[in-house]
């Protein structure tokens, strides 16, 4: 039916012109919101998060838009009709056939020639409207077979995860257990999400949309601090009370959806890391310590993440609806890089 559809010759011609213009449209948004971010130092990184996806939202919202618009673009895809049509009056005849009946058979020939005419013309009307239809319905062909493997990666990856909450040892009592009980409460939560110890992740990470579930790897809780351990939870938390699942949802979708656009994908890792920044500030404002500042424990918090997590074996790390929204073969050398990027490189 898609495909039915996608290829009749007007809907193949304005989908074109839609993802033609999503290349500029998408793009002036990446410029905004880059200029936002190099110009208003003084921004916060929850304002600056906001402008990336409201960018994300404005970018999808402009391929219906420019669909709709494009209609009188589309007006060349109809090709042009020589020659009188049904609803076109009758051109008049001075004398009626009935009257002179010699020349009956002289009109009906001549009716026949212009027929013919203007069937033999109007293939010939324009000549490039079947080579630009032929080929924007090969352009559409290969966007819809781009946007079915990138669902098909989704929902592989989707699948991935939730194998790996299946398989999660809960954890439902313990120290551990009170702990995020009451930094949920202190963040007036309707209800504490689940968490979880797991052999296959190699770093933290929320899992699940209407039921998230916080996983810990089995090496974070034997190698990290009562202390530590608070910090990241503080940040899993932080993710589900800020609803980013959803977010990371619609970045996927947008990916699968303007896969080819570069300018999209600006966007949708700025918007990632913008994510992790906004709940390092709110782990920090929950977590309060008094022997040290409290970014320098988080930093060095995550500094340890980083170090057990180089030790740890490779195990088959894969969650797209994760929050972060990557698939990592080495969760580490991501980690690193996010901490590089964040409080500096983790060697100082």
């Amino acid at each position: 039916m898609i495909w039915q559809t996608a290829s009749d010759p007007v809907v193949s011609l304005r989908l074109c012109i839609v993802l033609l213009h999503s290349l500029w449209q998408v793009g002036l948004l990446a410029v905004i919101a880059w200029a936002f971010d190099r110009h208003w130092r003084s921004r916060s990184v929850a304002r600056s998060y906001s402008v990336h996806v409201v960018a994300l939202l404005l970018g999808l919202a402009a391929l219906p838009i420019t669909y709709v618009v494009s209609d009188t673009f589309s007006e060349s895809a109809r090709p042009a009709t020589f020659g009188p049509t049904a609803n076109e009056p009758a051109s008049p005849t001075i004398v009626p056939a009935a009257a002179r009946p010699e020349f009956a058979q002289l009109d009906l020939g001549r009716d026949a020639i212009e027929a013919d005419h203007s069937v033999t013309k109007e293939p010939n009307a324009d000549r490039q409207s079947p080579t630009r239809l032929a080929i924007s319905r090969i352009f559409v062909a290969a966007y819809l077979i781009g946007v079915g493997l990138m669902l098909v990666r989704l929902a592989v990856s989707a699948s991935k995860a939730e194998r790996i909450r299946y398989v999660a040892k809960t954890i439902s009592d313990g120290p551990i257990v009170d702990t995020l009980q009451k930094m949920a409460r202190r963040w007036s939560m309707r209800a504490t999400p689940v968490l979880a110890q797991a052999e296959l992740v190699l770093v933290p990470k929320v899992i699940g949309l209407l039921r998230p579930t916080i996983l810990l790897p089995t090496s974070m809780l034997t190698g990290l601090t009562a202390g530590e351990l608070e910090l990241i939870l503080a940040h899993e938390l932080a993710h589900i009370r800020r609803h980013d699942m959803w977010v990371n949802l619609l970045q996927r979708f947008a990916e699968a959806t303007l896969f080819f656009n570069p300018a999209l994908w600006y966007l949708s890792r700025r918007t990632s890391a913008l994510r992790e920044y906004c709940c390092d500030e709110l782990a920090c404002q929950l977590v309060q310590t008094d022997s040290e500042p409290t970014r320098v424990r988080y930093a060095r918090t995550l500094l340890r993440v980083v170090e057990i997590a180089s030790v740890a074996p490779q195990a088959a790390d894969a969650a797209a609806l994760a929050v972060t929204g990557r698939t990592h073969r080495n969760s580490a050398d991501a980690w690193r890089g996010y901490l590089a990027n964040r409080y500096g490189s983790p060697s100082n």
